[in-house]
């Protein structure tokens, strides 16, 4: 059930980040590229294809996450039970952050501030995941400790982006960069839950 929200979660995402940058195109009066192509342009471009992709390396990793919840590899007692439960709440706010930084796609410090608040949310989300786990040999938690490296590492370019200091599609890059090293070095997508 949990892991059909992700999706449901994901799939709208992706429709509202190509509907706004559909909206963003048409709202131009000039084409993106074939009248103009500028740093702007490169940070639309960049930003969708950060979020789209970035939303889906997060439904991988919550879709282990969730699938888990059903096996002993959480520990069963009251207090446990209660963290992995705030967690969730924590990990469905960090969600709705995603709705203002689409909806203000085009205001690049607006986008950083948001994903700020959602990423940060997210490692709250993933410091309960770890504090719950049953085993510390387990790779799955091996691979929490990963996904917080890249937290703190995913942050700095928001942080930056939404303070204005350099042109917003470096910073984007940087994001994609960051996201591409994650994906390989988490490797959700070879887990056996």
């Amino acid at each position: 059930m949990l892991d059909r929200v992700s999706v449901s979660v994901t799939l709208t995402t992706i429709i509202a980040i190509l509907a706004k940058l559909g909206l963003l195109y048409s709202s131009s009066h000039e084409a993106w590229f074939d009248e103009r192509f500028d740093l702007e342009v490169v940070y639309f471009v960049l930003v969708g294809a950060f979020l789209i992709f970035f939303r889906g390396k997060m439904m991988h990793d919550d879709s282990v996450f969730f699938e888990e919840l059903k096996s002993s590899k959480f520990k069963k007692d009251a207090h446990a039970k209660a963290r992995t439960k705030s967690g969730l709440l924590l990990g469905y706010l960090s969600w709705f952050c995603w709705a203002p930084a689409i909806y203000f796609l085009e205001r690049p410090s607006a986008v950083g501030w948001w994903l700020v608040i959602s990423l940060a949310l997210s490692t709250l989300w993933l410091v309960a995941d770890i504090a719950t786990r049953t085993s510390g040999d387990d790779p799955e938690l091996k691979k929490r400790y990963v996904f917080l490296v890249a937290n703190v590492a995913y942050a700095i370019p928001l942080v930056l982006l939404g303070t204005k200091k350099g042109p917003p599609a470096v910073w984007v890059g940087a994001l994609l960069a960051i996201l591409v090293i994650d994906w390989l070095k988490s490797d959700t997508l070879s887990t056996s839950a």
